[in-house]
């Protein structure tokens, strides 16, 4: 295994030549290890190797080599919990990073660039700094460097480490291939995507659970042999299609005027599309479907009616069927229209593995650093900030990533094109749980002994509030199938996006992080003021944690009425309210964090209340000062108990002694006195 050509500055990284940090590392973390596990025989392997690393950093001479940090860890590595402890090792401009990239054709240099520059797209990086910092094995113990990262914040480039010498890596990890063909067309990416689908489906059994022979009204039959492979035609699964099995395709729709599935050509697609008719993604996707040995493809726009109002709300309900059971789903990535192809261009290079060979006073070491992908894909690509496309991801059994790099993704694996063992099957080497987060969103969201399904509910929330739907109105429609695979899990009534039960008064607690006075409200009824989907801003959700002793409910709701504007229930609505009793207080709260779209109201009052929802002991406080409050900001809608939220942020009333408190000291006298909002508190109508 050859090395890989480097930048001084890039091979000073993997000098470790700071050993006195690396002792304080090591020193710290047994005393965690002793404080907690006493005399556990871990605690004597790591005192022997911190003594051993110690009295060679001491007696080393000048100017040669550092002992090796990690040095006979191994078998400590298999015990104990893994986390990150960060290590700085530099800072560069970014025009000095592409300029060495080129100059001292560094491969790391080169990565890093390309990595960054995927992510930036059109933002200009000239301005930009760089940080470079090490994420050493911690829990672990060895400081054994687990990540690379070149940081231009909010940007990140990270490569994953491997060290030839870690017993706790497989020798297929070891074995990388290169990336060929500057396509991702090219027949050995082609050929890792089938090998991984034949692979998935016989091995995998978790990746079929859930799945049975439910099939889409409509699909796109792409013929078979000794049939015209020049065309395609729409067929009706009803009409002597047998359980067909099929891929689906998620797609921007993006502002290129295509052909589209509508009552006027409907007839036409029934006889046969010449593929040439076609925009080129999906005529590359029925190439790929081809080349995978599949006959049948959903495409949304070529098998719903899309000018058919009822088709379209039919067909829109089912989706979570469509991508739960179809085999495959494909993830066009990049390009903004479906007139750019389904394929990238690309330097295979700037993915494959590079190796660093190291020489330390007491052993040699060859590690591998393999340029992370996935992460930029998930976090950057044109399709991640399609409101539809997180629902079309997260139900899907199987997905085909095609980005600058394709990748496998499944409920078991997450497979990269230069992973692959001897069996010619590709090798697992990703974290499954760090590789599947979108933002902060785990991936398997209705294993409940992973997190409770409401808080993967409002991981999901967090991310959906962040992407862009071009119709305003499908705030609630094109989350709709993913809240109904999750109403099984919850078992609760759905309200507009949130779900009642005990996670309610939790759930109201959506904050808008980053907004201040601009105008957040659709301009037609989508959804009740009290639901994030109310709102056209990012949204967050306040979580129980370890700071938190004890928590004590401050409302009672009695009763709920939705109101959905078809069949339905987890689609648009008319109308959405909430009965509960509680206690409102009027308060001397500023209006600048009341949503403008609804402060200017006619006849409205501006007067702004505060509907406290809960009571909770910060751990650490004393008891006098433990009883804190929290609530929203709520306006009455007319003169009767009919009221709407209109605060940006929840209240977080601190304690009666905190200053500056909205609530004036009878109030406060009231709230701490209150045992029951059934019997103290009022009752009001939350629109």
């Amino acid at each position: 295994m050859s090395t890989s050509k480097l930048c001084s500055r890039c091979s000073g990284f993997f000098a470790f030549t700071d050993t006195d940090s690396f002792i304080k590392k090591k020193t710290r973390f047994l005393k965690h290890i002793q404080d907690g596990w006493g005399e556990h025989r871990s605690v004597g392997i790591l005192r022997n190797n911190l003594n051993r690393y110690q009295e060679k950093a001491e007696s080393r001479a000048n100017n040669s080599p550092v002992p090796c940090p990690w040095d006979g860890y191994s078998e400590i590595e298999s015990i104990v919990q893994r986390s990150y402890m960060q290590l700085a090792c530099g800072e560069i401009s970014y025009l000095e990073l592409k300029a060495s990239s080129i100059r001292d054709q560094c491969r790391i240099c080169r990565a890093a660039v390309d990595m960054i520059e995927y992510q930036a797209r059109e933002a200009s990086l000239e301005a930009t700094d760089v940080i470079c910092v090490w994420y050493l094995d911690g829990f672990g113990g060895s400081c054994r460097p687990r990540k690379l990262t070149f940081a231009a914040f909010p940007i990140i480039a990270a490569f994953e480490i491997i060290a030839s010498d870690d017993q706790t890596v497989t020798e297929s990890k070891l074995k990388l291939r290169k990336a060929e063909g500057d396509s991702t067309r090219h027949e050995s990416c082609l050929d890792f995507l089938s090998k991984s689908l034949d692979h998935c489906l016989k091995h995998h059994e978790l990746c079929s659970l859930g799945q049975n022979s439910w099939v889409p009204t409509r699909l796109l039959d792409l013929g078979s042999l000794g049939t015209d492979l020049g065309q395609v035609r729409l067929v009706e699964t009803g009409s002597g299609v047998e359980s067909p099995v099929y891929l689906t395709l998620s797609h921007m729709w993006g502002t290129a005027s295509v052909l589209k599935l509508v009552k006027s050509n409907y007839s036409d697609f029934m006889k046969g599309l010449r593929l040439d008719l076609l925009p080129q993604r999906f005529i590359d996707s029925v190439y790929l479907a081809r080349r995978l040995k599949l006959r049948y493809l959903w495409i949304d726009s070529l098998c719903i009616i899309q000018d058919d109002a009822d088709d379209w709300a039919r067909e829109s309900s089912t989706m979570h069927q469509v991508y739960r059971n179809g085999i495959c789903n494909i993830a066009a990535c990049s390009g903004l229209n479906p007139t750019d192809s389904l394929f990238t261009n690309r330097e295979p290079d700037t993915s494959e593995g590079i190796v660093v060979e190291n020489v330390f006073r007491d052993q040699t070491a060859t590690l591998i650093l393999i340029p992370d992908w996935v992460h930029p894909t998930f976090l950057s690509a044109p399709l991640y900030k399609r409101g539809w496309v997180v629902q079309e991801r997260l139900l899907c059994q199987r997905l085909i990533q095609l980005a600058k790099f394709p990748f496998w993704e499944c409920q078991q694996s997450v497979w990269t094109e230069i992973r692959q063992s001897q069996s010619d099957q590709p090798e697992f080497g990703l974290d499954i749980n760090e590789a599947r987060l979108v933002s902060k969103m785990p991936f398997k969201l209705l294993d409940t002994r992973a997190m409770p399904p409401c808080i993967s509910w409002w991981h999901i929330i967090e991310y959906y509030s962040r992407c862009k739907l071009t119709v305003s109105s499908d705030k609630l429609i094109a989350i709709g199938s993913l809240a109904k695979s999750f109403s099984k899990a919850i078992n609760q009534p759905y309200l507009a996006g949130l779900w009642g039960g005990d996670d309610l008064i939790k759930s109201l607690l959506w904050d808008c992080p980053d907004a201040l006075v601009v105008d957040t409200g659709p301009t037609e009824y989508r959804a009740p003021s009290w639901s994030w989907a109310s709102v056209d801003h990012p949204v967050d959700f306040w979580r129980s944690s370890s700071s938190v002793n004890k928590q004590r409910a401050l409302i009672h709701v009695t009763s709920y009425k939705i109101v959905p504007k078809s069949h339905d229930p987890f689609g648009q609505i008319l109308y959405g309210e909430i009965v509960l009793r509680g206690f409102v207080f009027e308060t001397n709260i500023d209006s600048e964090f009341i949503l403008s779209s609804r402060k200017e109201q006619d006849n409205k009052t501006t007067t702004v209340y505060a509907l406290i929802l809960r009571e909770y002991a910060p751990a650490g406080c004393m008891p006098e000062s433990a009883r804190h409050f929290q609530g929203i900001q709520i306006r009455k809608v007319d003169n009767s108990n009919r009221f709407e939220r209109v605060g940006l942020q929840p209240l977080d009333l601190g304690s009666k002694h905190t200053t500056g408190s909205p609530l004036s000291k009878e109030q406060w006298l009231r709230l701490l006195e209150a045992h029951s909002p059934k019997d103290l508190g009022e009752e009001i109508i939350l629109v």
